[in-house]
């Protein structure tokens, strides 16, 4: 799906890019939220495990409009500038304003 309605009226996800582990066991996908007229962009970052399916957001900051994703490891990810270990972290701007990560 290249987009899914979230629970409010009008907010939509659309996906912007998605990048696969150099091992090929995880995708990162990077997906732009657009809640309307009154509210900013966001970007939305979620890892997804080739081998079972499972999905988690790993990634969440408001005023952003794109995605830039680097693999550094087969678990280690540079999203947008935040590296990310995908079995465990998890950063969102909504929990820490210092841009780092917090464990899970």
């Amino acid at each position: 799906r290249d987009y899914y309605a979230s629970r409010g009226l009008g907010d939509v996800y659309k996906r912007q890019t998605s990048s696969v582990s150099p091992n090929g066991t995880y995708k990162v996908n990077a997906y732009r939220w657009d809640g309307g007229a009154t509210t900013d962009t966001a970007i939305r970052g979620e890892v997804e495990s080739l081998e079972t399916g499972q999905k988690r957001n790993i990634y969440w900051q408001y005023h952003e409009y794109s995605a830039e994703i680097k693999w550094v490891s087969d678990e280690i990810v540079v999203f947008n500038g935040v590296t990310l270990n995908v079995k465990n972290d998890m950063y969102d701007y909504r929990k820490d304003e210092k841009r780092d990560t917090y464990r899970r």
